[in-house]
């Protein structure tokens, strides 16, 4: 479990926001801006040898499972 302490939008996410688009990816729907992220480790799983309680972490990417790190 994850507990986030900050968000920031990307100039990605501005351009989003104000064009719509970005080349061929257009906002058709729903759409959350934001995707770096930071915070500390709250729980764990017995399985995540990679992460444990205590550790502050960052994303850059949300889309992608490998983004995460610890830091």
């Amino acid at each position: 479990m994850l507990h986030n302490h900050s968000n920031s939008h990307s100039r990605s996410d501005v351009h989003f926001w104000h064009a719509g688009c970005i080349g061929p990816m257009i906002v058709e729907d729903t759409h959350i801006l934001g995707h770096e992220s930071a915070g500390v480790v709250l729980a764990v799983h017995p399985s995540v040898d990679s992460l444990k309680i205590s550790h502050f972490w960052e994303r850059q990417d949300t889309s992608r499972l490998h983004g995460w790190r610890t830091i």
